[in-house]
């Protein structure tokens, strides 16, 4: 019986422990090599996730086992693939590190490690990264590495689109052009042809341009020549143009193809309202951006920011139409239809009686942006956008804050790089603490530069992260600069971190006050997804309570009316009321509303305060 037990023992001994790879002996085994697939969300419920596969030899079992920590740290979001063995002349822990790193600076790629050279190819993020990746890498290369093929393309894009745009007094360029030879030449023949104007290049280098690229780009800026307001466009193999006459009547003239078209051009619609006059629109809606999204071309006439994360701050104005038959917190947005065996059935098509249409948004310089700022007062709201937020939703959610406040000041959208994806919680967390610095930076600049007295701040959801740990470590700095009013939204911040926070933050604004609820099934995504407590959640009852905080229960108000987007802040007629009256400084809260009561009812100096419609 003991020697069963023995035996029994052993063997739950060995099926426990992990296993070393074997150890494998020869040149060709020496050879180390990571691979990294960006994958994507598809149509279905399943998906690929972004993975990174390592295979070949490393030096030893405790190099095998740091390495899969260093890809945990280094490339955190990627699912790992091990099939490294042990073998003589294997990578070290060092090394792979290094090229860990360089693999992280790629869309996609692949670093290969063999007889002491590191070789690398693969796809950059930006076209400024594929310029710079290989004098950076040979300037951090470790001194026991040589460096051998290094090949970083630009990014290729699916929907490879280029526009010339000419308003009064200037000429843009936007979107990509397939390398930086093409760029300089468009840009000498724009100079050529418009000498009276400014030009401005914002194209990117990617690959996926269409081989007739400089005839066609040529094209449009003849055509631009005739008019004072006009936008040429190539979009895949087809050229379009759309011009403005002078008289202010819009005039659409197609452009020649330069071979059959496989794309439906631009959304003329679109195009032709963005041309419009500021102001000719009386239900148009304009205000300011700035964003720390990469910019990303979306296959669309006015968005073009995506999900990845960028080193700066990009302005610019969006202008968007609400329609006529518009509620109080609604965004109403045309109906995507149902997909069935492959065909999309019930789609709507854009209304402007029915629909939000966003009409323009334009990337402008600092003194362009100041100067619109400067026109609407001094007084600012800056509103930053939640958790799963797309910049075109958090355009839509802009638009529709700024028309239903009627808010006469200085609107300015933050919208930080949020993948706009349920299952992109990690992504949208990280990128929120990245956002801190720039939101920063847009304050100080709004106070400084531009003259705000008073700048208030708007926060919804994973937001208020940016806002409260930019705000928490600002007021720390020597001499930091005022806040007005901070209004915090259905807060997905954990409530441990919130009551830390806001005593810092309360040294630097004038207000603040919290919206929680109990109903919103969206803060209990976040909180199973996080794993804690959130601050704009109720806890035993309660919203969280925080020295210098109003905080108001609104679970009343019902569970989240937009699904996963928990606007209950924006959708209610009261709470919009109730937001503009803390703009204006009128506290506390039941001095505000009739539907807001203390609680304890009838305390001299209530806990927090309900909303109770």
């Amino acid at each position: 019986m003991r020697t069963f037990a023995r035996i029994l023992l052993a063997l739950l001994a060995f099926l426990l422990v992990p296993s070393t790879p074997p150890a494998q002996d020869g040149f060709e085994a020496a050879i180390w090599k990571a691979e990294r697939h960006v994958g994507d969300l598809n149509a279905s419920i399943a998906f690929e996730m972004p993975s990174i596969l390592i295979s070949g030899a490393v030096a030893d079992t405790s190099t095998h086992q740091a390495i899969v920590a260093l890809v945990g740290r280094i490339l955190p979001l990627e699912v790992l693939r091990d099939e490294m063995f042990v073998a003589a002349g294997g990578v070290t822990t060092s090394t792979a590190a290094f090229a860990l790193a360089q693999l992280a600076r790629m869309a996609n790629g692949t670093v290969v490690f063999s007889s002491g050279t590191l070789s690398v190819v693969g796809e950059a993020k930006s076209d400024e990264n594929a310029k710079t990746f290989e004098s950076e890498l040979r300037q951090t290369l470790p001194a026991n590495v040589k460096a051998g093929e290094i090949e970083v393309s630009p990014p290729r894009v699916e929907s490879f689109t280029w526009t010339a745009r000419r308003s009064l007094g200037h000429v843009q360029f936007d979107g990509f052009v397939p390398s930086d030879e093409a760029k300089g030449l468009i840009l000498a023949e724009a100079k050529r042809k418009f000498p009276a104007v400014d030009v401005k290049d914002n194209t990117v280098v990617a690959l996926g341009a269409p081989d007739e690229f400089l005839p066609a780009a040529r094209i449009g800026l003849d055509r631009l020549q005739s008019y004072e307001t006009g936008l040429s466009r190539l979009g895949g193999s087809k050229l379009s143009f759309f011009a403005v006459q002078k008289e202010g009547e819009h005039g659409i003239q197609p452009a020649p193809d330069i071979s059959p078209p496989q794309d439906g051009g631009i959304d003329d619609g679109i195009v032709r309202t963005s041309l419009k006059a500021a102001g000719a629109d009386p239900r148009s809606v304009a205000f300011l951006f700035a964003t720390d999204r990469a910019r990303e071309d979306l296959g669309k006439a006015t968005i073009d920011f995506g999900s990845a994360r960028a080193d700066a701050l990009t302005l610019g104005v969006a202008r968007v139409h609400v329609p006529e038959d518009h509620r109080i917190g609604h965004i109403e947005l045309p109906g995507s239809g149902l997909q069935v065996l492959g065909y999309t059935l019930g789609r709507e098509d854009k209304d402007p009686k029915k629909h939000f249409i966003v009409t323009s948004v334009e990337i402008c310089d600092r003194k362009t942006w100041k100067n619109f700022a400067k026109s609407k007062g001094d007084e600012a709201l800056v509103f930053v956008h939640g958790f799963n937020t797309s910049f075109e939703d958090a355009v839509f959610r802009m638009a529709q804050i700024v028309w239903d406040l009627q808010y006469p000041g200085t609107a300015v959208l933050f919208s930080w790089p949020s993948k706009g994806r349920v299952l992109s919680y990690e992504w949208d967390r990280n990128s929120a603490l990245v956002a801190r610095a720039h939101l920063i930076e847009l304050i100080k600049f709004l106070e400084e530069d531009v003259g705000i007295k008073k700048v208030h701040v708007l926060a919804h959801s994973m937001g208020n992260l940016v806002v409260l740990d930019a705000l928490s470590n600002y007021a720390q700095t020597a001499d930091p600069l005022k806040v007005g009013q901070l209004i915090m939204a259905a807060p997905d911040v954990d409530s441990d971190e919130y009551a830390q926070a806001v005593v810092n933050v309360s040294r630097v604004v004038g207000g603040m006050t919290l919206y929680a609820s109990a109903t919103d099934a969206a803060m209990v995504l976040s909180r199973t997804l996080a794993q804690g407590p959130r601050a704009g959640d109720l806890v035993n009852g309660k919203p969280a309570l925080a020295p210098g905080v109003d905080a108001i229960d609104v679970s009343a108000i019902g569970d989240e009316t937009f699904g996963l987007n928990h606007d209950t802040f924006a959708s209610n007629r009261s709470l919009i009321d109730d937001v503009k009256l803390v703009l204006g400084g009128i506290r506390p809260p039941n001095r505000r509303l009739a539907q807001i009561r203390v609680v304890p009812e009838g305390a001299a100096t209530p806990l927090y305060w309900r909303y109770a419609p």
